[in-house]
Parts: C-alpha cells; sequence; structure tokens
C-alpha cells in the first residue's frame, strides 16, 4: 500500500498549482512563495503588492484528527491543507469585480486540479484521496487573498 506524509503532498499540492495555464492573463503564471518575511505571506504581499499577482503559499494547517483507520504498520489520515493566492489591488484587472471574476476562474482551475476533481493528480509518494476544496477571500489594503482549504486523506507509514 502507498503512504505519503504532509510534505510530500503539500508539494504535490504546489507542483501541480505551478503547473496550471490561468484563463485570463495566461502570461502571468502561478508562482510559489519563497517564504520570504518568516514565511509570513500575507505580510510579504501587503509590503510588495507589485510582485505578488498569483504568488502563493500553501500549508499543511497541522490539525491532526484521531485517524480514521490504523494498523500495526499504517494509518488513515485526514489532513488540510490552506492556499493562499495574492491579487493585488491594482488597476490591473480594472475595478474589483474584475479581480473578483479572475479569482473565480483561478478558483475552478486549482479547484479542478487538486480538489475532488484532481484524484487522478495524486499516486506514488504522495499517494492521497482529495476530499474536497474550499474557498474565501480574505480582502487586505493591498491585496486580497484567494484563501482555499483542501481535505486529503492518506495512508501514514506510522513506524517511517
Amino acid at each position: 500500500m502507498a503512504t505519503a506524509t504532509p510534505e510530500t503532498i503539500r508539494n504535490r499540492i504546489a507542483t501541480l498549482i505551478e503547473a496550471l495555464t490561468p484563463t485570463s492573463d495566461a502570461a502571468t503564471k502561478f508562482k510559489q512563495s519563497r517564504d520570504e518575511a518568516a514565511a509570513d505571506f500575507p505580510a510579504w504581499c501587503e509590503a510588495n503588492p507589485a510582485a505578488c499577482l498569483r504568488r502563493f503559499q500553501v500549508r499543511y494547517t497541522g490539525e491532526d484528527e484521531p485517524p480514521e483507520v490504523s494498523a500495526v504498520d499504517n494509518s488513515l489520515q485526514r489532513a488540510t491543507f490552506t492556499i493562499l493566492i495574492a491579487y493585488p489591488l491594482t488597476h490591473r484587472y480594472g475595478s474589483g469585480r474584475d479581480r473578483d471574476d479572475v479569482m473565480d476562474e483561478d478558483w475552478r482551475k486549482v479547484n479542478y486540479s487538486i480538489g475532488i476533481y484532481g484524484r487522478a493528480n495524486f499516486s506514488s509518494t504522495h499517494d492521497c484521496t482529495p476530499m474536497g476544496a474550499t474557498r474565501s477571500v480574505e480582502r487586505g489594503e493591498k491585496v486580497d487573498m484567494l484563501v482555499v482549504k483542501a481535505d486529503v486523506t492518506f495512508y501514514l507509514d506510522v513506524d517511517g
């Protein structure tokens, strides 16, 4: 049975998002954060709005639940990953509604890739089952954040 860790799943999510081609402004690809500013991604974006369009960060929430199933060597775990994607409040897309439309387009791409529809994208060392994703928007002074919460289940090698 294939097992995974939150780290391997997180890295796979980042790889899948970076591979997406946005619908609007396709030349501006998704780019993973380098964890500047002590990994305080929202603070870095607010300080650097010109450099943050479609920059994103993936983090494992670390909120463990008891295993759904367990055995001597592995357990079925549930994990939640939070993905923040930045959209500066510039006139690049015109009004706020245009920016909302772009965030909606990007959400559909991300959800299709890592949400419940993206099951085929996870196998081998990052073997997991996407259980669905939700979205919300956090409004900032200079940057809006598309917040995606993705739930997965995976088998963890408990003695590995």
